[in-house]
């Protein structure tokens, strides 16, 4: 039945989207499955470059967030697979008119502050437990 709805669907957007509207509603009938998200601020450290270069800006703050998947295994263990954006860094120099653009841009890139991204793994165990408040360690790569 699945397979001959997601057949007839024209589009590979929407194709995915239902799958993956189908896969969440497949989380939520088995209990040990969850879903999870977070948002936050990343901040990234100096970045060391050569003093004579004029640094008009640098924006080394951006909106980080997480989406992820898990599944607790029972009441004290879980396991997350996570997509984190930590977002963007940029900077903004003043151009040296003998300078060409490649060696502008060459410069760019060693001033601007790296904010990455990738999939995280995260084991989650709870320490401590009652009706309203837990306490949990996490630990992940």
């Amino acid at each position: 039945m699945i397979l001959a709805m997601l057949g007839s669907i024209r589009t590979q957007r929407v194709r995915v989207s239902v799958a993956l509207l189908g896969l969440l509603t497949a989380f939520n009938v088995n209990a040990g499955w969850f879903l999870k998200a977070d948002i936050g601020q990343a901040r990234a450290d100096d970045r060391n470059y050569d003093n004579n270069t004029q640094v008009l800006s640098v924006e080394d703050r951006d909106t980080a967030w997480l989406l992820g998947v898990g599944y607790r295994y029972n009441q004290d263990w879980a396991v997350s697979v996570n997509y984190i954006n930590l977002g963007k860094g940029s900077a903004e120099l003043q151009a040296d008119v003998g300078q060409s653009p490649e060696d502008y841009h060459r410069t760019v890139a060693k001033v601007t502050p790296a904010l990455g991204h990738g999939i995280g793994l995260d084991v989650d165990y709870t320490l401590w437990e009652n009706d309203k408040v837990s306490l949990n360690g996490i630990g992940g790569a």
